[in-house]
């Protein structure tokens, strides 16, 4: 299939700003959210170079004994921590030269592993930012936004580490927050469950179940495992059975079963994995590295597919709501590319080899006053499969196609542009609503660079 040049029609006043008067009436239930940056704790300014897990502000007891002071520290910040805190308290004692020594072997093995694995302690924060679904996300005061699946619900992460749930039908917002939940990457509502959240961080995975709407709930489960953090994605299958974490320190993408508490690895060798995504059937799960590898593993078996692109790594990528397509974009091209996965060739012996087809150009254009396009950042595509929105990593529009499956043929046609309020607004986040009963329109959910949450009808 032919790409085709990304120069939409840009409609001046109609939808360049939150006056939008189509629909107005659908968008009174939703709540209004503006996350106002002086009034956030934890500044861009004091995120440090390098991650590191703070620790927790807990009220410990002045004569704690040393050994229960050690086991504290050892399961909070590991063993090395453990071991230096331990050669402090031992200071001029014979046995500080045991706990000197094992600080110190333990401290070689670890430069040794990653002198082998380079990629398990890749914790820089630019390189996180690059891969994540946010634009600017070091600077944006919306790090993420997640709608619940089932239930008119609304999270949002913001630059100051806390997650604020908003609803229709109560005017008192939820706040989460604690102190392992910092740098937030990612959160996926539990499908078929109201109030569980799962959380991408740079401590692991934290787990919120939710009671009373407004509590500040201490319910929460801290998920770890040996170097798969920070986590950069993680993702829910569609009954809500497993969770798919990825970090960009490990090459396994790790399957959890958050009710018994374990987890499978999905072992690979090779580049740590950036992205996870799950088909809506749940038969396929695809997973990104941060090198030009990516796989689409099949779930009944668990086997992977290896794809591997010309250059750079994949940025993003949206499954269609039919899970037989397979949208994506790399992060050295301003290409939309397209993946079509049907059974019968699929499972067909001897079939001719998939390929990826570009289906779409997103170069730059000046329109009016506007420069459109560039290299994306995100896409996104609604749950009835008629819009793909894309957003772009240094231009302020963001591009809505509209999109349409007939026979297994995917067919896409760039229809407009949605801009901010003024010139230096530019959107740091998307994503679609999910369908419910009671509000069955398809919204597009955009987190602007000023704080600002716009809700867009699609028509």
């Amino acid at each position: 299939m032919d790409h085709f040049s990304c120069t939409l029609p840009l409609i001046e006043g109609e939808i360049v700003n939150n006056d939008f008067n189509r629909s107005i009436t659908k968008l009174a239930a939703y709540p209004e959210i503006y996350i106002r940056r002086e009034g956030l704790i934890g500044a861009t300014h004091a995120i440090p170079s390098k991650f590191h897990l703070d620790r927790p502000i807990l009220i410990t007891p002045q004569n704690e004994p040393l050994p229960k002071r050690l086991a504290r520290i050892f399961f909070e910040e590991g063993p090395i921590n453990a071991l230096q805190e331990a050669e402090q308290k031992t200071h001029g004692q014979k046995i500080n030269y045991l706990f000197r020594g094992l600080c110190y072997g333990l401290t070689k093995v670890k430069q040794f592993n990653h002198m082998i694995w380079p990629y398990t302690d890749n914790q820089n924060l630019d390189i996180l930012s690059e891969y994540s679904q946010t634009r600017d996300w070091q600077n944006s005061p919306i790090r993420f936004m997640r709608w619940h699946p089932n239930v008119f619900k609304l999270a949002i992460a913001s630059v100051d580490d806390n997650i604020k749930i908003y609803s229709a039908d109560t005017v008192v917002i939820t706040t989460l927050k604690n102190g392992y939940q910092k740098c937030i990457t990612s959160l996926a509502w539990r499908p078929l469950c109201a109030g569980e959240l799962a959380v991408g961080c740079n401590s692991g995975i934290i787990i919120w179940k939710l009671d009373t709407p407004g509590r500040h709930t201490s319910q929460f489960l801290h998920l770890t495992s040996t170097n798969h953090h920070p986590i950069s994605s993680l993702e829910w299958n569609r009954n809500g059975t497993l969770l798919c974490s990825v970090s960009l320190s490990d090459p396994n993408a790790i399957l959890w079963d958050v009710d018994t508490n374990r987890n499978i690895p999905l072992k690979r060798i090779g580049m740590p994995c950036a992205l996870a995504k799950w088909s809506t059937n749940n038969q396929r799960l695809f997973t990104s590295t941060v090198g030009s590898v990516f796989r689409v593993w099949q779930t009944n078996k668990w086997t992977p597919e290896r794809w591997t692109i010309p250059t750079g790594s994949i940025q993003s990528a949206a499954w269609s709501p039919c899970s037989n397509h397979l949208l994506f974009i790399t992060t050295n091209e301003s290409i939309l590319y397209s993946l079509c996965f049907m059974d019968e060739q699929l499972y067909k012996v001897g079939a001719a080899p998939k390929q990826s087809f570009p289906i779409a150009d997103f170069k730059a254009v000046q329109s009016g006053q506007r420069v459109i396009g560039g290299r994306p950042k995100s896409i996104v595509w609604d749950s009835t499969g008629r819009y793909v929105a894309v957003m772009f990593k240094s231009t302020p529009s963001i591009a809505i196609f509209s999109t349409s499956i007939n026979r297994d043929v995917l067919n896409i046609s760039p229809n407009f542009n949605i801009s901010g309020d003024d010139p230096d607004e530019y959107p740091s986040f998307i994503c679609f609503k999910e369908i419910y009963i009671k509000h069955d329109d398809v919204i597009l959910t955009i987190g602007w660079s000023t704080g600002r949450v716009q809700y867009f009808p699609m028509h």
